[in-house]
Formats: structure tokens, sequence, C-alpha cells
């Protein structure tokens, strides 16, 4: 019967803790080759419709670039409807039409719906505003071969507006918190959201929003920031 030597043993773990750093090695080097900082642009333009005193309907076209605003990540058609309710709440309801770059090359088709609701108060030349959203994106409704993942969001978003009389413009910040609710894994926050802009009227039918966003993620190792440059157009008709 064969026994191996005691040096054949220490060659045996030397080759063990070697798979082991190789092992370590690739999973440290794919965790560190995931996109941790990127700088966005998104760019849009919207047309707002009075339905009656209390409905309006809008349409908005935009379009979001990425690394470092070089390529297209995605491309959505959005419609809303918003309710004005007493007591200054109102409430809303969309679906978004998306084309989505993935990091293949592949375009991916997808939709989004989310409802809505607002409260607004006024205080002095301040507009307090809180907005709870909840929303749902999927892969499109018309593949029926691909398997239907639940995947909802919760996001508690506060703003405070100043109503300022340089420019007629409306300077803001906003803080959104984004809870994920996923039917495969438990519920945790998975990113926050800052936003300092500025929305200019040029007339009663026209307005600029722009604004710089920072968006963290949380709940991660190697946790995103991305850095983001926004401007919206909108046209009241």
């Amino acid at each position: 019967m064969f026994l191996p030597s005691k040096n054949s043993k220490q060659n045996i773990k030397f080759i063990f803790i070697l798979i082991g750093l190789l092992f370590n090695l690739k999973f440290v080097y794919n965790q560190q080759t995931k996109v941790t900082k990127d700088i966005l642009l998104w760019s849009g333009i919207g047309i707002k419709k009075e339905i009656t005193k209390k409905i309006d309907l809008t349409v908005e076209k935009e379009i979001r670039l990425h690394k470092n605003i070089t390529l297209i990540e995605e491309q959505f058609t959005e419609t809303k409807l918003s309710y004005k309710l007493p007591f200054n709440f109102e409430l809303g309801a969309g679906i978004r039409w998306i084309i989505e770059n993935s990091s293949n090359d592949n375009i991916k088709r997808k939709y989004r719906y989310d409802f809505n609701l607002l409260y607004e108060y006024e205080l002095h030349k301040f507009d307090l505003e809180y907005r709870f959203k909840i929303q749902n994106k999927n892969e499109d409704f018309f593949k029926f071969d691909v398997p239907y993942k639940n995947t909802l969001s919760y996001r508690n978003r506060i703003e405070v507006k100043y109503n300022s009389k340089i420019f007629n413009s409306k300077p803001y910040i906003s803080s959104e918190l984004f809870l994920r609710d996923d039917e495969y894994e438990k519920t945790y926050f998975n990113k926050i959201r800052f936003i300092f802009g500025a929305k200019y009227y040029i007339n009663k039918n026209n307005s600029v929003n722009i604004y710089y966003q920072i968006e963290r993620e949380l709940n991660s190792i190697l946790p995103y920031t991305y850095y983001c440059l926004g401007i919206n157009y909108k046209i009241k008709i």
C-alpha cells in the first residue's frame, strides 16, 4: 500500500492553498470590475395638458446617457395622469415604455408603472412637498416566454422649493429614499438620491428644469455613486 510522504502532503496542502488564493483573487477582481462611479446626463421634453380643473395629462420623452456621458443607457416614453384632491393632496399614476441598452450591447424592452400620492404645503416663500410612490419595472409583457418577476420599489421623497423673483425661477432641493421589495430576496433600502436644481419659467406655458443629482447605492459591499446632470423642457398646451 502506498503511503504519501511528508513532502507530498505539504505539496498537496500548498496546491489547495494556492487554489484558494487564486479563487479569492478572482472574486476580488470581479468585485472591483463593478462600476462604482459614473457621470450621467438625463435630458428630455414633456407636454402637459389640462383635461379638467382637477385632471392633468403629461407625456414625456427622455434619453439617459452613462459611461461618462458617452453611451445611451436607456430612453423612454412616459404617460402620466394626476388628479387634484382637497387639502393640497394629489393622486398620480403613470406608465413608462423603456428601451434599455445592456452591458453586452443587447437591447431590452421593458415597461414600468407607478402610483403616487403627493402633498404640498406653502410656507411663506417656500413650498414643502412630500411624495410617496410605488413602482414596478418588468420585462416587456408581450414576451410571454419570459418568466415574470415581481419587483416593487417604494420611494419616499421630500422636496423644498423657493419661490424666487430672480429670472422667474424656483430653486429646490430634494432627497429620496428607495426601498426595494423583491419576491426572491429580502426587502431592503437599495439607494438614496439627492437633487439640487431650479425650474425656470420662460412664460406661462414654457419652463426648463435644470438639476444636479447624486445617487448612492445602499447595502452593498462596493456601492456605486452616480453624478447626474439633468435638463427637461416642458410645454403646457
